[in-house]
């Protein structure tokens, strides 16, 4: 939320996204009105008297809220203040009577000058403001269509790719900005997609550095990093293009919270984003302070989507504690519509397989212990996006409608640096989870190589798994293990000569000392010191098409509940061995 301290009646407030800012008392800049030409200054000059007068009324008539000046802040920019809490997910208060009225009346004033002047860009931009207001996205579009027909080269355009994107069309949203960007001069769109903002330390000297072509780069880096979701790819920098557009569109208009005039208002819209609703704190009764004004947005308590600066210097060395959804102070946060609730996903499996240049990517999930997935409109993805260097490449992947809570995915992508992003959607319920971080396939060191281990629940009876399409099905969801039943492992070794060789193999299992009190605890002879368990063999794998599948069963029912680490080696004669690890969770 956003809040800010106003002067008298024609002081105004800045907005934010779901989260809520205070700014201390600044009379507005007065409002220019540029001349138009002689024949519309009369009707233009009568729509800005028509919104000075709406805004002002929505001031006497906002919903009083009593100690929304003095809450604490997440973050200060200039006199603004925002935060981002639980006092953000609620609901909309009911809007007055008064305003519904004054909002009514403006609309239909911008109507007949804007249906005179339909490529006045002042006027079709608070048309398309108050109509969204009104969530009258088709109409909105329709006016910022008309618009641009009329001769607006880029503008309306853009105002366009504002109502798409607030209405939940999010690939409409994305091909409008495209025409609008590509229809601005190059001067112009790089301002629009300045993203200085929004970073800080080493990428930001980087990018201040570049030219206009160089920070496209690493745009396309930042934002194809930070997507919330690339089952709705470009969303967050379609998100960050509506807050560029709107804040031109309020160019010299009132608004709820302060002067778009401000370096501080655009820093904190393109920041936070804008709020969508309104209170007021009003000073005790003689008092000669200002009141307080705090905007709301519908969508709830937003997040951090921006990994730790040090990732954008080497992306595919992405980790899952690179990521901090709840950050409260964090440089940008966004809530997207779909996403009321966004979390990290907890129960999955992620391994990858070889074949030639190629990599079999196979993904599990389980969510069927979370009720906010349990719905028939559940979405899952797996997604890949190649890494070289700094730069990433497009996602690419597999979706799944009506999926189940529970499920296995696969997709494919080149034996090569890559980011992995396993995910999903309810959009009953507006819950989103995901699970992404990077990936470094191993280099070769000889020869032969040693795929990932994917964990699998052995079959009953006889049978036993030997392929890879075989052990997706049986794959297990968690790698949080029971020690009451076997555990199946499966691997595939590459490289091993078409006549058949000898190899040897160490398959291990080992105890991860979780802290200091473990530690002690062994030191004192309270707990016994685990020894690791090894088992070693020779084995001439049997190969199908240069892939050599192999499948063990473990019994862990004598080891203790803990974390543990399963290490494979494979030792060809004369060659490097190479080792491939995965860690599992033994529970009782």
């Amino acid at each position: 939320m956003l809040i800010s301290l106003v002067t008298a009646a024609f002081a105004a407030f800045v907005q934010i996204a779901p989260s809520q800012t205070v700014a201390t008392g600044a009379v507005d800049v007065p409002i220019r009105h540029e001349r138009s030409a002689p024949d519309s200054l009369r009707a233009i000059r009568s729509a800005r008297r028509a919104q000075d007068l709406f805004e002002y009324i929505r001031r006497q008539y906002m919903p009083r809220e009593h100690g929304v000046g003095s809450h604490r802040c997440d973050v200060h920019v200039g006199r603004w203040c925002v935060w981002n809490d639980e006092s953000n997910d609620r609901k909309a208060p009911a809007e007055a009577p008064r305003v519904i009225e004054a909002r009514v009346k403006l609309l239909a004033v911008l109507d007949s000058v804007g249906t005179e002047f339909p490529g006045d860009e002042w006027v079709a931009a608070q048309q398309v403001r108050y109509l969204i207001e009104q969530k009258r996205y088709a109409d909105a579009i329709r006016i910022a269509n008309r618009c641009a027909a009329s001769g607006s080269a880029y503008r309306c355009q853009a105002f366009a790719g504002v109502a798409l994107h607030d209405s939940g069309a999010v690939h409409g949203a994305d091909s409008t900005f495209a025409l609008a960007l590509a229809a601005m001069p190059d001067s112009v769109s790089c301002q629009w997609t300045d993203i200085s903002l929004l970073i800080d330390d080493d990428l930001a000297d980087r990018y201040n550095k570049a030219d206009c072509t160089g920070k496209r780069a690493i745009e396309a880096e930042f934002w194809g990093l930070t997507n919330p979701l690339y089952l709705r790819e470009n969303d967050f920098r379609n998100e960050f293009l509506t807050r560029v557009a709107r804040t031109d569109m309020m160019q010299e208009s009132k608004t709820p919270l302060g002067s778009p005039r401000e370096s501080a208002f655009r820093e904190t819209a393109l920041r936070y984003g804008y709020d969508t609703w309104f209170v007021r704190d009003d000073p005790p009764t003689g008092s000669m302070a200002e009141p307080s004004v705090a905007g709301y947005r519908e969508g709830g308590a937003g997040f951090n989507f921006v990994p730790s600066n040090d990732v954008f210097a080497s992306p595919a060395a992405l980790t899952m504690d690179d990521w901090d959804l709840g950050l409260r102070s964090a440089q940008m946060i966004y809530a997207p519509a779909y996403a009321r609730r966004f979390r990290e996903l907890e129960h999955e499996q992620i391994a990858l397989f070889r074949r030639g240049d190629s990599a079999i990517v196979v993904a599990a999930y389980d969510v069927s212990k979370d009720t906010l997935f349990l719905h028939d409109t559940l979405e899952a993805g797996i997604f890949t996006a190649a890494v070289r260097g700094t730069s990433i490449g497009e996602p690419h992947g597999l979706v799944k409608t009506l999926a189940s809570p529970t499920g296995v995915l696969m997709t494919t992508a080149g034996w090569s640096p890559m980011l992995v992003s396993l995910e999903l959607l309810d959009d009953s319920t507006h819950s989103a989870a995901r699970l992404r971080y990077g990936i470094t396939p191993p280099r070769d060191v000889g020869r032969v190589s040693v795929s990932d281990l994917l964990m699998f629940a052995p079959p009953g009876g006889d049978a036993s798994p030997h392929t890879l399409p075989e052990v997706t099905s049986l794959m297990l969801h968690d790698l949080h293990v029971s020690a009451k039943e076997p555990l199946g492992v499966f691997w595939e070794t590459y490289g091993v000569k078409a006549e058949g060789e000898s190899v040897a193999v160490t398959l291990t299992i080992e105890r991860i000392k979780e802290g200091w009190a473990r530690r002690a605890a062994e030191r004192m002879h309270l707990a016994t010191p685990f020894s690791p368990m090894r088992v070693q063999w020779q084995e001439l794998p049997n190969q199908v098409d240069h892939v050599a599948s192999r499948t063990m069963m473990l019994d862990l029912s004598k080891l203790d509940p803990g974390r543990y680490e399963i290490r494979l080696m494979v030792s060809p004669k004369g060659e490097p061995s190479v080792v491939t690890k995965r860690e599992i969770m033994i529970e009782r």
